[in-house]
Protein backbone atom coordinates (compact mmCIF):
# COMPACT_ATOMS: atom_id res chain seq x y z
CA UNK A 1 0.00 0.00 0.00
CA UNK A 2 1.29 3.45 -0.83
CA UNK A 3 0.22 7.08 -1.22
CA UNK A 4 1.24 9.67 -3.77
CA UNK A 5 1.33 13.45 -3.27
CA UNK A 6 1.33 16.06 -6.03
CA UNK A 7 1.83 19.83 -6.12
CA UNK A 8 1.84 21.97 -9.26
CA UNK A 9 0.15 25.20 -8.13
CA UNK A 10 2.96 27.78 -8.30
CA UNK A 11 6.58 27.88 -9.54
CA UNK A 12 7.50 24.45 -8.18
CA UNK A 13 6.46 21.01 -9.37
CA UNK A 14 6.83 18.08 -7.00
CA UNK A 15 5.77 14.46 -6.53
CA UNK A 16 6.31 12.19 -3.54
CA UNK A 17 5.58 8.54 -2.86
CA UNK A 18 5.28 7.26 0.70
CA UNK A 19 4.94 3.62 1.70
CA UNK A 20 4.57 2.23 5.23
CA UNK A 21 5.05 5.67 6.74
CA UNK A 22 8.40 6.30 5.06
CA UNK A 23 9.28 8.45 2.04
CA UNK A 24 10.24 6.08 -0.78
CA UNK A 25 10.90 8.61 -3.54
CA UNK A 26 10.33 12.28 -4.21
CA UNK A 27 11.16 14.82 -6.87
CA UNK A 28 11.06 18.62 -6.60
CA UNK A 29 11.95 21.31 -9.12
CA UNK A 30 11.29 25.05 -9.33
CA UNK A 31 10.46 25.21 -13.03
CA UNK A 32 8.20 28.26 -13.33
CA UNK A 33 6.37 26.84 -16.38
CA UNK A 34 5.86 23.53 -18.12
CA UNK A 35 4.19 21.69 -15.25
CA UNK A 36 2.38 19.22 -17.50
CA UNK A 37 5.55 17.81 -19.05
CA UNK A 38 7.47 17.95 -15.79
CA UNK A 39 4.77 16.25 -13.70
CA UNK A 40 4.44 13.19 -15.93
CA UNK A 41 8.22 12.75 -16.08
CA UNK A 42 8.46 13.09 -12.30
CA UNK A 43 5.71 10.55 -11.72
CA UNK A 44 7.42 8.05 -13.98
CA UNK A 45 10.71 8.68 -12.21
CA UNK A 46 9.38 8.22 -8.66
CA UNK A 47 7.41 5.15 -9.74
CA UNK A 48 10.61 3.54 -11.04
CA UNK A 49 12.65 4.61 -8.04
CA UNK A 50 10.12 3.30 -5.53
CA UNK A 51 9.23 0.26 -7.68
CA UNK A 52 5.54 0.87 -7.00
CA UNK A 53 2.68 -1.45 -7.86
CA UNK A 54 -0.04 0.96 -9.01
CA UNK A 55 -2.74 -1.55 -8.01
CA UNK A 56 -1.72 -0.87 -4.40
CA UNK A 57 -2.27 2.90 -4.54
CA UNK A 58 -4.60 3.76 -1.64
CA UNK A 59 -4.33 7.54 -1.22
CA UNK A 60 -3.83 10.52 -3.55
CA UNK A 61 -3.01 13.92 -2.05
CA UNK A 62 -3.04 17.02 -4.23
CA UNK A 63 -2.98 20.78 -3.82
CA UNK A 64 -6.17 22.29 -5.23
CA UNK A 65 -5.13 25.92 -5.40
CA UNK A 66 -5.04 28.82 -5.46
CA UNK A 67 -2.23 29.20 -7.94
CA UNK A 68 -1.57 29.54 -11.64
CA UNK A 69 -4.46 28.46 -13.84
CA UNK A 70 -2.47 25.91 -15.83
CA UNK A 71 -0.61 24.58 -12.80
CA UNK A 72 -3.78 23.97 -10.82
CA UNK A 73 -5.49 22.18 -13.70
CA UNK A 74 -2.49 19.93 -14.39
CA UNK A 75 -2.25 18.65 -10.84
CA UNK A 76 -6.00 18.21 -10.40
CA UNK A 77 -6.42 16.44 -13.75
CA UNK A 78 -3.61 14.02 -12.95
CA UNK A 79 -5.00 13.27 -9.48
CA UNK A 80 -8.51 12.85 -10.91
CA UNK A 81 -7.22 10.34 -13.45
CA UNK A 82 -5.41 8.36 -10.78
CA UNK A 83 -8.50 8.36 -8.57
CA UNK A 84 -10.75 7.09 -11.36
CA UNK A 85 -8.29 4.44 -12.50
CA UNK A 86 -7.33 3.11 -9.07
CA UNK A 87 -10.32 3.77 -6.84
CA UNK A 88 -7.94 5.31 -4.29
CA UNK A 89 -9.26 7.96 -1.94
CA UNK A 90 -8.32 11.57 -2.68
CA UNK A 91 -7.40 14.30 -0.21
CA UNK A 92 -6.80 17.98 -0.93
CA UNK A 93 -4.78 20.75 0.65
CA UNK A 94 -4.76 24.39 -0.31
CA UNK A 95 -1.52 25.41 -1.99
CA UNK A 96 -0.93 27.92 0.81
CA UNK A 97 -1.38 25.25 3.46
CA UNK A 98 1.20 23.14 1.64
CA UNK A 99 3.64 26.08 1.54
CA UNK A 100 3.17 26.50 5.31
CA UNK A 101 3.95 22.81 5.88
CA UNK A 102 7.14 23.00 3.83
CA UNK A 103 8.21 26.24 5.51
CA UNK A 104 7.63 24.68 8.92
CA UNK A 105 10.02 21.84 8.04
CA UNK A 106 12.65 23.84 6.13
CA UNK A 107 12.76 26.88 8.40
CA UNK A 108 12.03 25.01 11.65
CA UNK A 109 9.10 27.26 12.51
CA UNK A 110 7.76 27.22 16.04
CA UNK A 111 4.62 25.08 16.18
CA UNK A 112 2.95 27.47 18.62
CA UNK A 113 3.04 30.49 16.31
CA UNK A 114 0.31 31.17 13.75
CA UNK A 115 1.40 31.25 10.11
CA UNK A 116 0.24 33.71 7.44
CA UNK A 117 1.04 32.51 3.93
CA UNK A 118 1.20 35.36 1.43
CA UNK A 119 1.88 34.79 -2.27
CA UNK A 120 1.59 37.17 -5.20
CA UNK A 121 -1.61 36.70 -7.19
CA UNK A 122 -0.71 39.18 -9.95
CA UNK A 123 -2.36 42.49 -10.77
CA UNK A 124 -1.11 43.87 -7.43
CA UNK A 125 -3.14 41.38 -5.39
CA UNK A 126 -2.00 38.55 -3.13
CA UNK A 127 -3.26 35.20 -1.94
CA UNK A 128 -3.50 35.05 1.85
CA UNK A 129 -4.29 32.26 4.28
CA UNK A 130 -4.02 32.16 8.04
CA UNK A 131 -3.12 28.85 9.70
CA UNK A 132 -2.22 27.50 13.11
CA UNK A 133 1.36 26.48 13.74
CA UNK A 134 0.45 22.86 12.98
CA UNK A 135 -0.91 23.97 9.57
CA UNK A 136 -4.58 23.54 10.43
CA UNK A 137 -6.36 26.47 8.71
CA UNK A 138 -7.97 29.21 10.75
CA UNK A 139 -9.75 30.23 7.55
CA UNK A 140 -9.78 29.50 3.84
CA UNK A 141 -7.50 31.19 1.29
CA UNK A 142 -8.42 34.70 0.15
CA UNK A 143 -7.37 37.15 -2.52
CA UNK A 144 -6.52 40.54 -1.03
CA UNK A 145 -5.73 43.95 -2.45
CA UNK A 146 -2.49 45.66 -1.43
CA UNK A 147 -4.40 47.94 0.95
CA UNK A 148 -6.22 45.07 2.65
CA UNK A 149 -2.99 43.11 2.88
CA UNK A 150 -1.22 45.87 4.80
CA UNK A 151 -4.15 46.12 7.21
CA UNK A 152 -4.09 42.37 7.85
CA UNK A 153 -0.31 42.26 8.18
CA UNK A 154 -0.14 45.02 10.77
CA UNK A 155 -2.63 43.17 12.95
CA UNK A 156 -0.83 39.82 12.69
CA UNK A 157 1.74 38.70 15.26
CA UNK A 158 2.78 35.31 13.86
CA UNK A 159 5.13 34.15 11.10
CA UNK A 160 4.94 35.29 7.47
CA UNK A 161 5.92 32.86 4.72
CA UNK A 162 5.56 32.95 0.94
CA UNK A 163 6.79 35.17 -1.87
CA UNK A 164 5.63 38.37 -0.11
CA UNK A 165 6.96 37.50 3.36
CA UNK A 166 10.05 39.72 3.22
CA UNK A 167 8.00 42.72 2.11
CA UNK A 168 5.58 42.25 5.00
CA UNK A 169 8.37 41.96 7.54
CA UNK A 170 9.72 45.27 6.19
CA UNK A 171 6.29 46.92 6.39
CA UNK A 172 5.65 45.74 9.94
CA UNK A 173 9.21 46.41 11.10
CA UNK A 174 9.66 42.88 12.38
CA UNK A 175 12.35 40.27 11.88
CA UNK A 176 11.66 36.68 10.80
CA UNK A 177 12.01 34.23 13.68
CA UNK A 178 13.33 30.97 12.23
CA UNK A 179 15.99 28.52 13.34
CA UNK A 180 16.36 26.62 10.07
CA UNK A 181 17.36 27.93 6.65
CA UNK A 182 17.53 31.72 6.18
CA UNK A 183 14.39 33.50 5.03
CA UNK A 184 13.68 32.91 1.35
CA UNK A 185 10.71 32.21 -0.85
CA UNK A 186 9.39 28.79 0.10
CA UNK A 187 7.29 26.83 -2.36
CA UNK A 188 5.35 23.70 -1.47
CA UNK A 189 7.13 20.35 -1.56
CA UNK A 190 4.77 17.40 -2.05
CA UNK A 191 6.60 15.31 0.56
CA UNK A 192 5.04 17.50 3.28
CA UNK A 193 1.52 16.72 2.11
CA UNK A 194 1.86 13.19 3.52
CA UNK A 195 2.39 14.61 7.01
CA UNK A 196 -0.61 16.91 6.66
CA UNK A 197 -2.74 13.89 5.77
CA UNK A 198 -1.34 11.82 8.63
CA UNK A 199 -2.11 14.66 11.07
CA UNK A 200 -5.70 14.95 9.76
CA UNK A 201 -5.17 18.48 8.47
CA UNK A 202 -6.65 17.83 5.01
CA UNK A 203 -10.07 17.44 3.41
CA UNK A 204 -11.20 14.22 1.79
CA UNK A 205 -12.61 14.85 -1.70
CA UNK A 206 -15.16 12.87 -3.68
CA UNK A 207 -14.45 15.04 -6.71
CA UNK A 208 -11.53 17.33 -7.49
CA UNK A 209 -11.79 20.92 -8.68
CA UNK A 210 -9.24 23.74 -8.86
CA UNK A 211 -9.76 26.50 -6.31
CA UNK A 212 -9.69 29.63 -8.43
CA UNK A 213 -9.75 32.91 -6.53
CA UNK A 214 -9.44 35.30 -9.46
CA UNK A 215 -10.67 35.53 -13.05
CA UNK A 216 -8.37 34.35 -15.86
CA UNK A 217 -6.03 36.82 -17.56
CA UNK A 218 -7.20 35.66 -20.99
CA UNK A 219 -10.72 36.42 -22.20
CA UNK A 220 -12.61 34.82 -25.08
CA UNK A 221 -12.73 36.76 -28.35
CA UNK A 222 -16.33 37.91 -28.49
CA UNK A 223 -15.94 39.05 -32.10
CA UNK A 224 -15.74 35.48 -33.39
CA UNK A 225 -19.05 34.37 -34.83
CA UNK A 226 -20.52 31.16 -33.38
CA UNK A 227 -20.56 28.08 -35.57
CA UNK A 228 -23.80 27.45 -37.46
Amino acid sequence: MFSIAIDTCFRACSVSVRRDGADDAQRYSEIGRGHADCLIAMMQDVARSANVDWSKLTKIIVTAGPGTFTGQRVGIACAQGLMLASGAEAWTATSLQAIAATARRVQALETGADIAVVVSAGRGDVYWQLLRGDCVPHSGPERLSATDLITRAKGFCGVFVGSEADRLYDITGRQPATSGEPARTIWADARDLHDLAANRCLVRATSLRPQYLRPPDAEPNRDILPRQ
